[in-house]
């Protein structure tokens, strides 16, 4: 089966409910999009407003159920060239994130994106800078009551030993 991947940028209008279905379980939420575009003056221009259902099934759920609500926004920081902050980006948007940017740095927010946002997922690419993430955070502290949390929806343990002949060398 071939499916045609797409791309919606909106804000969640209803909370993710989980539920099974058989032996999967499934969440579903109401997300809201409105085009806009940038005028040559750099201010925003709305315009029509789509409204989806959706549906996520298999890996997906234990990630949205976790990390999504009414609102919500991810910023991924990192280089727009980083293959892994896009690849974060797209997990955010596939995870049903209305609202996910790649940003290189603070300088990059659009404020106006996170006017009516209750809570935000800060994450960055594997190669960006720790103090890029703090700038980002304190970029949002100055400008709202910011409360951190860390959530962890899963954690990782794999070890990949050297090889034995550089281990050899050692």
């Amino acid at each position: 089966m071939f499916e045609t991947p797409i791309t919606v940028v909106g804000r969640l209008v209803s909370d993710p409910t989980r539920r099974s279905v058989g032996q999967q379980d499934v969440v579903k939420f109401r997300l809201a999009s409105s085009a806009r575009r940038r005028t040559e003056d750099g201010t925003w221009e709305p315009g029509d407003s789509l409204f989806l259902n959706v549906n996520c099934w298999g890996r997906l759920v234990t990630g949205v159920v976790a990390s999504l609500k009414k609102g919500d926004a991810v910023i991924v920081v990192g280089s727009p060239n980083s293959s892994n902050s896009q690849r974060l980006r797209e997990v955010a948007e596939r995870s049903g994130c209305p609202n996910a940017r790649l940003v290189d740095g603070a300088r990059d927010l659009d404020w106006s994106l996170y006017d009516n946002v209750r809570a935000i997922a800060i994450t960055a690419g594997a190669s960006a800078r720790e103090v890029l993430v703090n700038e980002v955070i304190d970029a949002f502290g100055a400008r709202f009551d910011v409360t951190i949390e860390t959530v962890t929806v899963s954690s990782e343990n794999t070890f990949f030993p050297l090889p034995r002949e550089l281990r050899d060398n050692l």
